[in-house]
């Protein structure tokens, strides 16, 4: 496909992810070197991120991923020590968390330019000790301005597990997520807030056209948490690397109806989200997918004032953060 459409490109951004990326990581060199040659073949711009738990990326693999393009990662951490140890297990019962902080403070000894995303998960479970992991994240990372942190809503997103989740209702989880980044700045810590009020700021990368989740077995999807939903399965990449695509549910996905959606053209947010916040839920609902931080704006816009004059104070360099 790239080599057919390779002089139509400008940009080709890619994203790994899993389970876990890592453990492909002979897959990830194997394609991102063809991704670069093809790059300087047709004169596209190439950038890609990772999302990793953080266990194999110690240094070794982290050079080799910035060498072939990766600069972008977002690793995730479900809390300090003893609470994040008690979720994230090896298969030995052994814990995580000390060799995944080691990682992450290995990385920053590095020399390279790249950013770094802490994606902080939390329920009802976990949230207490949020801030304790937050004061430690700040004690290590604030005077690296290429750290930041983001504070994410644990969901069902479908599977055997989903009941057992003590999540937050979703009137108050974005409000525990901006609690969250407030105490971040507090503590000294640059969160990932700066773009959410900008124009797009808060569209979904579902919602663009050119947007797609590869699986493993070719499964062709728009978005990267709803998996299990038929609808999110749109099509296969055929042997050939054509895209087959079922237009039918591709287009629940990119046709938001901004301009038709009464709530939508009279919206302040508009802007932001452009109808696009959450294609999922328009699909499964019918009814416009308003950001949840709209309700607490005049919190989103302090947390977002504070954020772009830590930024200028501290002239960090901000890259926009893969969801």
């Amino acid at each position: 496909m790239l080599r057919k459409r390779g002089t139509q490109l400008k940009n080709l951004n890619v994203h790994w992810f899993g389970g876990e990326p890592l453990l492909a990581l002979d897959v990830i060199e194997k394609l991102s070197n063809q991704f670069l040659l093809l790059s300087e073949k047709y004169n596209f711009k190439f950038r890609a991120g990772i999302t990793t738990n953080g266990f194999l990326l110690n240094s070794d693999t982290a050079t080799k991923l910035l060498k072939l393009g990766v600069d972008n990662f977002q690793i995730t951490i479900d809390g300090p020590e003893h609470i994040h140890d008690q979720t994230r297990k090896l298969v030995g019962g052994q814990g995580t968390f000390k060799r995944i902080f080691n990682n992450l403070k290995n990385l920053s000894c590095l020399g390279y330019d790249f950013q770094v995303r802490i994606r902080v998960n939390f329920d009802k479970s976990n949230e207490p000790y949020i801030r304790d992991l937050t004061k430690e994240l700040s004690e290590t990372f604030s005077n690296d301005g290429r750290f930041h942190v983001n504070y994410f809503p644990i969901g069902r997103w479908g599977g055997p597990n989903d009941e057992d989740l003590d999540i937050f209702d979703t009137k108050i989880r974005a409000k525990v997520a901006l609690n969250l980044c407030e105490d971040a700045l507090n503590q000294g810590l640059s969160t990932t807030l700066g773009s959410i009020l900008q124009p797009g700021g808060y569209v979904c990368y579902a919602s663009d056209p050119n947007s797609y989740v590869i699986g493993s077995d070719g499964t062709l999807y728009k978005c990267t948490v709803a998996l299990y939903n038929e609808k999110n399965k749109i099509g296969k990449v055929e042997k050939d690397g054509n895209f087959r695509i079922d237009i039918d549910k591709f287009a629940l996905w990119v046709m938001n109806d901004e301009s038709e959606d009464e709530g939508c053209k009279k919206c302040f947010l508009r802007p932001s989200c452009q109808g696009s916040a959450c294609p999922l839920i328009r699909i499964e609902t019918g009814k416009a997918p308003c950001p949840p931080e709209k309700q607490y704006i005049k919190q989103v816009v302090r947390v977002v004032g504070r954020q772009k004059k830590f930024i200028s104070e501290r002239k960090i360099k901000v890259t926009k953060s893969y969801s």
